[in-house]
């Protein structure tokens, strides 16, 4: 038995490139950071700033408060 081939469906209206440029820019993370940050403290705030590539952005966030 063979599996269905998944990702077919295409979509319509993105952007290749602006979708390029928000991965790139880790725009998620930064803004899931802060959430972090507000509701489960430091530590857990700065391991997924570790795990995601964005501890010089929560460094910023802090010293900025």
């Amino acid at each position: 038995m063979t599996q269905a081939k998944s990702g077919g469906a295409k979509k319509i209206g993105r952007s290749k490139e602006k979708c390029a440029r928000y991965r790139a820019m880790h725009t998620r993370e930064m803004n899931k950071v802060r959430r972090v940050l507000r509701s489960n403290g430091w530590d857990a705030a700065q391991a997924y700033a570790a795990k995601n590539n964005v501890v010089g952005y929560l460094s910023k966030l802090v010293m900025a408060s």
